[in-house]
């Protein structure tokens, strides 16, 4: 009977534990920054948020029919029906329910990879990490994308690791799922639109059980495409165009691939750019503008980008440094002691997400499910603009890596104590 209620108790525990760290964290911000929202992207979610709410158009200024995507403006709506004008601290709350949902699902996540002790390790360290803490209250899509998203990877690595792909009904069953959840991941953040595509077409090509999961894949797929062909269908009936994610494909390419591009993030182009838009269509509209914008911008940086090749390299060499570097990118955040902690904390956790990728990762499609994201958000942001916020979905996985490799060497010291 002890037994039965351990693993309950201990996961209900460690659920509080994580929110009140990120209570704590919340109120923290609050007290230093005061209730604004910091970032201007926080600024377009909150409008949305309202719009969803008060049943208005879901556009953000006059050009912003399909500016964000859906997901984390429509968790945030609910706070406007509580509040004619919600103070930010509600929305670093929800966040912390959403965050402590994520190390829940990290530390079941462990525990279903590398046996139930390895819960423990997982939950503590994604519990206290700094970045994923920050990630739960900077009002920012990444609050509510984490927990999905590591959701999505607990189910795929279930699949791949215990190898349940037999029979028809459970190839249909496991791909939905698998695929929904990605789908979902994607209503949230339109980084995980290609994820799919990218781990399904390298397991397909190295994998010596091709026929035995290209059902399960083309399975997963349908699941995706089930869950964001509604988007899809709203997008082409306000722009007469099938738009996959939003409009601002375009910006962001050409934030990352221009001849002043530095690996940072800065939009200052777009009015420049927007008002030569103007001048060349006097008579458009404002959706056809805002298509016509996201199409040029794309043209723009891919030419750039094909016709400066070193240049490219040397800012692709800039993002990577700038997605891992231990230190905050911005210098108003890289400032003691907050520098210092997110730099331990990363480092910890890559030293031990690396440990356990020597131990367990190179053989088994399941365990790669926990470093293949970050191959995946690596190759992404060489592209486009990145910071180490960009590397966040990378981190679940690999304190889970960190995890297993932690559970084992403690195994090992245990065995070699007792043969003393």
């Amino acid at each position: 009977m002890t037994n039965r209620f351990q693993r309950p108790i201990f996961l209900g525990a460690l659920f509080l534990l994580a929110f009140v760290v990120r209570l704590i964290a919340a109120m923290g911000w609050e007290w230093h920054f005061g209730p604004h929202l910091v970032f201007g992207d926080s600024e377009s979610y909150w409008w949305l948020a309202r719009c969803l709410a008060r049943g208005e158009p879901y556009q953000f200024g006059d050009f912003g029919t399909v500016f964000r995507m859906p997901g984390y403006p429509a968790l945030l709506a609910p706070l406007f029906w509580i509040f004619d004008t919600p103070p930010t601290l509600a929305a670093r709350i929800e966040g912390s329910l959403l965050g402590a949902a994520c190390v829940l699902i990290t530390a079941i996540w462990a525990g279903r990879l590398f046996g139930r002790q390895a819960e423990w390790p997982a939950g503590l360290i994604m519990t206290f990490h700094p970045e994923m803490v920050l990630s739960s209250i900077l009002i920012l899509s990444e609050a509510a994308f984490l927990p999905v998203w590591t959701v999505h990877l607990l189910a795929l690595c279930e699949v791949l690791y215990r190898n349940n792909l037999s029979g028809t009904v459970g190839k249909l069953r496991t791909g939905l799922v698998v695929g929904g959840l990605c789908g979902f991941a994607t209503l949230i953040r339109p980084a995980a639109l290609l994820w799919l595509p990218f781990f399904a077409g390298t397991m397909l090509l190295f994998s010596r059980q091709r026929q035995r999961v290209l059902t399960f894949w083309v399975m997963s797929f349908l699941g995706f495409a089930i869950v964001m062909f509604p988007w899809w269908l709203r997008n082409y009936w306000v722009t007469g165009q099938w738009v996959l994610t939003t409009t601002q494909t375009g910006p962001t390419l050409y934030d990352g691939l221009h001849p002043q591009a530095s690996g940072a993030s800065n939009m200052e182009f777009i009015p420049q750019k927007f008002a030569e838009l103007r001048q060349s269509m006097p008579n458009a509209g404002n959706v056809a503008l805002e298509v016509e914008f996201n199409r040029r911008l794309t043209a723009e940086a891919l030419h750039w980008a094909w016709s400066n090749p070193q240049q490219m390299l040397r800012l692709a060499a800039t993002k990577f440094c700038r997605l891992w570097n231990p230190l905050p990118n911005d210098p108003g955040f890289n400032a003691f002691p907050a520098n210092v902690i997110l730099a331990v904390g990363f480092l910890c956790v890559i030293v031990l997400g690396l440990a356990g990728l020597i131990k367990f990762g190179l053989n088994d499609w399941g365990v790669a499910v926990c470093w293949f994201p970050a191959v995946y958000v690596t190759l992404l942001h060489l592209i486009p603009v990145a910071s180490i916020r960009y590397r966040w979905p990378a981190i679940p996985g690999l304190i889970v890596l960190g995890a297993g490799f932690l559970v084992m060497i403690t195994k090992r010291s245990r065995i070699d104590h007792d043969r003393q």
